[in-house]
């Protein structure tokens, strides 16, 4: 087991104008909330795809969790691990020693191994693309329509690793009008992270959408000897989006989507013994066991060693791209082709002991 290496605090309910607004429950896909006052406010319905077609949260049969743009903001949620605060039954984390990879459990079950011969436990799906490795998977969130977590088996609509659950992110759809948004964080450690989405016409049916991150930190953790820092963020990632519609039946959608990090190593702290055993020969050799390092007490104070070197890290490229045809032929029926590419690269050291000696270098 390994400490957590950062705290983050994420906030549930939104504070706006100085009045608290608690959630008191969702009738007929319409969420009302109540002031400090009593008066109760409508707030707008929430529409979700959970079942491939657009419905009303309050009609699907389904344990549904959905986040809007506006609401995940409001949670801080810069990437998918935020969600796990507030989504019942939901264990999302950052991978033990990657810093791409996502663990993620729905009610018990998951697949934490981040292998690539291994299949996730839980679907994750970005503009209905299957996923199909936790490497790479922890998305930062920067362009996003809604997010929704399906709770329990869904083999039925979205194959067979979607024992667990599925999680759905869904683009903004490029706009019919020019918009843009420009966001800028800056923090301790050196954090900046710059975030920036563009999205207007081309012509009468053809419209598009830009969105660019970078997102960067020095490392949390050190070195006590080298002065070496782990557990930071460099991250680069774009997306592209061209949205056709020749008709009010057609809707055709291209993406392209481009990931890159080059980060250090991701290291916490082995919080049982590391213990060396020497079994000898059973004749003139005795058996010995030798404790290299005695299991920790106190916090992690995010000092701790490693048995690689400087160069290596963690470093990964991940990119796509996807050509959705959108056609409602009548009012009975629908067609919807999706045609995607995916391509991961990964190059990970992984310190699993976090000490200096060799013993789960991977």
């Amino acid at each position: 087991m390994f400490a957590d290496d950062e705290k983050k605090l994420r906030v549930p309910l939104s504070v706006a104008a100085g009045v608290s607004f608690a959630l008191l429950g969702v009738n007929g896909g319409t969420a009302l909330a109540q002031d400090r006052t009593g008066m109760s406010s409508v707030l707008e319905e929430i529409t979700v795809t959970a079942r491939r077609r657009e419905e009303s949260l309050q009609d699907v049969p389904v344990a549904v969790s959905a986040f809007g743009s506006d609401l995940l903001r409001q949670l801080q949620a810069d990437n998918l691990g935020a969600l796990s605060a507030n989504v019942p039954n939901l264990n999302l984390v950052q991978g033990r020693g990657s810093a791409s990879s996502a663990n993620v459990f729905i009610r018990g079950i998951g697949q934490p191994d981040a292998l690539q011969t291994f299949d996730p436990g839980v679907g994750i799906y970005v503009d209905d693309v299957y996923m199909s490795r936790i490497q790479g998977a922890l998305f930062d969130l920067y362009d996003v329509e809604r997010v929704e977590v399906l709770r329990g088996p869904q083999g039925t609509l979205y194959g067979k690793n979607t024992i667990a659950g599925a999680i759905k992110i869904v683009s903004k759809k490029p706009a019919d009008e020019f918009t843009g948004q420009v966001e800028l964080l800056g923090g301790e450690y050196n954090r900046f992270d710059a975030r920036a989405y563009f999205s207007g016409p081309l012509s009468d049916t053809l419209s598009f959408s830009l969105a660019g991150l970078t997102s960067n930190r020095d490392g949390i953790v050190r070195d006590p000897v080298t002065g070496e820092r782990y557990n930071d963020i460099d991250t680069q990632a774009g997306r592209a989006i061209l949205l056709w519609q020749p008709g009010d039946s057609v809707d055709v959608t291209l993406s392209f989507d481009y990931t890159k990090q080059d980060n250090a190593l991701t290291l916490g702290r082995a919080e049982a013994p590391l213990v060396q055993t020497d079994f000898g020969n059973f004749v003139d050799i005795p058996a010995s066991v030798r404790v290299l390092q005695p299991a920790p007490t106190g916090e992690f104070n995010f000092r701790t060693r490693t048995s690689f070197a400087d160069d290596e890290g963690q470093e990964l490229e991940h990119w796509g791209g996807s050509l959705t045809v959108d056609w409602q032929v009548g009012d009975a029926w629908r067609v919807k082709s999706i045609t995607a590419y995916r391509e991961l690269e990964p190059d990970l050291f992984i310190d699993i002991d976090a000490s200096q000696f060799e013993l789960g270098d991977v």
